[in-house]
Formats: C-alpha cells, structure tokens, sequence
C-alpha cells in the first residue's frame, strides 16, 4: 500500500465523523458504562456488526453498542468493552496541557506543577481497522485484530478530558487499549515526505 493511498483511506473517516459527533452527542445524554465501579471481566466475546450503515447504530448479541462510526466489516469493541479495556490496561492519564480539538491542537495554560487528569472512562465514536502509528500518523493495515478510534476520554462525572486516538486490540480473549502518542505535537514525516495538507476534521492536520 502506497502512503498516499494510506493518507486517502484514513481521510475517508473523517467525512464520516461529523455524524459521529452527532451520534456521541445523544450519547451523552445515556448512562456511561465507563462509570460502573464493578470488577473488570477476564475475557470478552470478539464481535463483528451485522453491516456497516453509516446512518444506523449497530449493536452486539449483548445489546452493547458498537461505535457509531465505523468503516468495514471487521471486530469492534462495544462501549463497555472499550472501557473495561481502558481499565484492563491500566492506562489512564491525560495530559492536561494539551488537546485535539476539530480545529487542531491546542495548548492549555496550567500551572507547571498541575498534576495529569485521570480517565474515568472512555466514549469511542469512530473506528476503522488498522493501528495508528503515532510517529507517523498514519493508519496501518494488520492482519490480526486491532482498530484505531477516535476517542473521547471522560471524567468520573462524565465531562470530556481529551479528545485522542486510540489503538484497541484484541489478546488473549480481551480487548485492550494502547496509546500511539508519541506527543501530540507535530512529527517529522519519513523519508521527507511532504506532511498532509491541514484538514478541518477533528484531528488536525497530523490524523
């Protein structure tokens, strides 16, 4: 796969978020499974939505809802499986200083001593195949079952801490969930390859 076809695909999901806003938005307004205090199961059931609408939200056997956006056939983790991952892995601090923002990235001013804001929970709205590389920013196809997500990342009373994206993959009968950061700052393109042009979309000009 070439890079520009590989920056063409991943584009591709960014005409799609605006109506995952939309849909993330109504999800506000539901309940987080994120909140739940209960034990963290060992295992989760590997699932796949019946098709791919980009008007209709999908469900699992289970009832759980998948991410509203997604862009083939392929396995998913459900809201409460994206955030028993989050608390599976053990990985859960934001940076405060910083936010991706769907005019780019922002700076936040903080006191330098501010401590790192603790993820309660996470909301995933947009989803496609593939793991993001973060020091390139790019998607990359595997064979095995990973996906890379736009995510939300909420506080214990449910506001937005972040909005980042996320590689969920799917080990030992779970789902778990790893950061691509590097930073969230600009990266140096290999092989001096020219950097994408800015986008409007969520993720700036980097995603």
């Amino acid at each position: 796969m070439t890079p520009e076809h590989d920056m063409r695909s991943f584009r591709h999901i960014l005409h799609l978020v605006a109506s995952a806003a939309l849909l993330a938005g109504c999800a506000e307004r539901v309940t987080d499974a994120s909140h739940s205090a209960g034990p963290v199961s060992a295992t989760d059931s590997y699932w796949k939505p019946d098709r791919v609408s980009r008007s209709r939200q999908e469900y699992a056997p289970d009832w759980g809802r998948f991410p509203p956006v997604i862009t083939r056939r392929a396995g998913y983790p459900t809201e409460a499986q994206a955030n028993n991952a989050l608390r599976r892995s053990h990985w859960s601090s934001v940076p405060v200083r910083t936010l991706i923002t769907k005019e780019g990235v922002k700076t936040i001013s903080v006191p330098a001593e501010a401590p790192d804001t603790i993820a309660a929970g996470v909301r995933v709205f947009a989803c496609r195949p593939g793991a993001l590389n973060g020091y390139t920013g790019r998607v990359q196809f595997y064979d095995g079952p990973v996906v890379a997500c736009a995510s939300d990342l909420l506080s214990a009373d449910g506001r937005v801490l972040a909005r980042v994206p996320l590689n969920f993959y799917y080990w030992q009968k779970a789902w778990r969930v790893q950061d691509p950061r590097p930073s969230y700052k600009s990266v140096p393109w290999a092989y001096q390859e020219p950097s994408p042009p800015k986008s409007k979309g969520w993720f700036g000009d980097r995603y």
